[in-house]
């Protein structure tokens, strides 16, 4: 059982047992600001009475009613997690965005960075169940609108790489969705870009990234890097063709002229 008090989201990375996933696993650049910081996790769970000759499923009804009664027991005790009025396979915990979904080989959901270790002892502290191992695949953060900016325009160069790239395609008369929340999946490749909206949900877009990308995917259209069609009200864009950049008079290049020529050159 780890016992290794945690108080930021690089500690986590010290912990045994422990695997991160797409950007999770880039360490948070140390001039980042960090703020009240979520995970989204697996955990990995061996569950005794739930395998039997290498098959799953419970023996009983009463197996499977005495597995989540004891987890749930464990919870509240180390964790003060308690069941969601919602279904019994859902755990609420201590703020409105720790969540997690129960099942006899998996226990995930977002749960805050403080919780990590009570959630764990959770775990080990129910009869029947033991930790295997722990996958961690988003981290995030509450911040104040001013680090958020701060955060996108720092990457600004890698997104507009990252979205020129998947915007490419290979036909003028060929467009792809390019709106600020698929910009923000794409930029989510980074460390450090998970945001909790406004609304506490981790789902939607926060606000200020949405205006921050709108604005840029704007930007790229002005300078000829992006071409935007309009199509049953729908927007769509694709990057530039190779001829459509250098048809661009040298004064009128942006700084990300180069950039685009670079992946437009690649094989």
């Amino acid at each position: 059982m780890i016992s290794t008090p945690i108080s930021t989201a690089n500690a986590l990375r010290t912990l045994e047992n422990c695997e991160f996933h797409r950007s999770a696993k880039m360490p948070l650049p140390e001039h980042f600001t960090p703020g009240e910081t979520y995970v989204k996790v697996h955990y990995r769970m061996d569950t005794a009475s739930y395998r039997h000759n290498g098959y799953p499923g419970f023996q009983s009804g009463e197996d499977g009613l005495l597995f989540r009664d004891r987890i749930h027991a464990a919870l509240a005790k180390y964790a003060g997690f308690r069941e969601s009025d919602e279904t019994c396979y859902a755990i609420r915990g201590n703020s409105p965005q720790e969540r997690l979904y129960l099942h006899p080989d998996d226990l995930s959901g977002f749960v805050a960075l403080e919780s990590i270790q009570a959630v764990l002892r959770a775990i080990e502290g129910a009869e029947g169940s033991s930790l295997r191992w722990m996958d961690v695949y988003q981290l995030p953060e509450t911040l104040d609108d001013e680090e958020i900016e701060r955060r996108l325009t720092y990457y600004e160069p890698q997104i507009v790489e990252q979205l020129l790239a998947t915007a490419r395609t290979q036909r003028r008369n060929r467009f792809v969705m390019l709106s600020p929340h698929h910009a923000m999946s794409i930029a989510q490749r980074l460390p450090g870009l998970h945001f909790v909206a406004g609304n506490g949900s981790f789902e939607a877009l926060h606000s200020v990234a949405e205006s921050y990308l709108n604005k840029l995917i704007s930007r790229l259209v002005e300078q000829g890097l992006l071409v935007r069609m309009i199509q049953d009200g729908h927007i769509y864009h694709r990057t530039a063709m190779k001829g459509e950049i250098k048809s661009i008079k040298r004064a009128e290049r942006s700084d990300y002229w180069d950039l685009a020529d670079q992946i437009l050159s690649a094989a």
